[in-house]
């Protein structure tokens, strides 16, 4: 997408890598990813909203719109005063925490599935 490699590429070099990486891992995660410039920033849906990427700090964060209800077995998500997003903050001089990465999408990815799945059950009870 267009906007996103702009969004991208305008960043820092070493940004840019760290945020193409995390792209790319998004994106390999499975056909039901779609990707959008949203709120001026790259914008990742998987049955509804799942994660965004921005630059903080002289870093990349990969915030996570359920991140509260995330469970944060690797102790890497920032709240920062937000109410729902949590964030892992990628910053260019650390090792890129891919494991972290895969398991924290993975486990959104079923959030957001179990979401639309409860929703389902809620409006099928209302019709009954």
């Amino acid at each position: 997408m267009q906007e996103v490699d702009e969004y991208i590429f305008s960043q820092p070099e070493a940004l840019a890598r760290i945020m193409s990486r995390i792209r790319s891992m998004i994106l390999s995660q499975g056909p039901g990813i779609e990707e959008k410039f949203s709120f001026k920033v790259p914008f990742y849906y998987y049955s509804g909203w799942m994660v965004y990427l921005t630059t903080h700090k002289g870093g990349v964060d990969m915030s996570f719109v359920r991140g509260f209800e995330l469970s944060d077995s690797h102790g890497r998500l920032e709240v920062r005063n937000r109410k729902l997003i949590k964030s892992i903050h990628i910053r260019p001089e650390e090792e890129f925490p891919e494991d972290v990465i895969r398991e924290t999408l993975m486990e959104a990815m079923i959030l957001n599935e179990l979401a639309v799945e409860a929703k389902l059950k809620k409006k099928q009870k209302r019709r009954s």
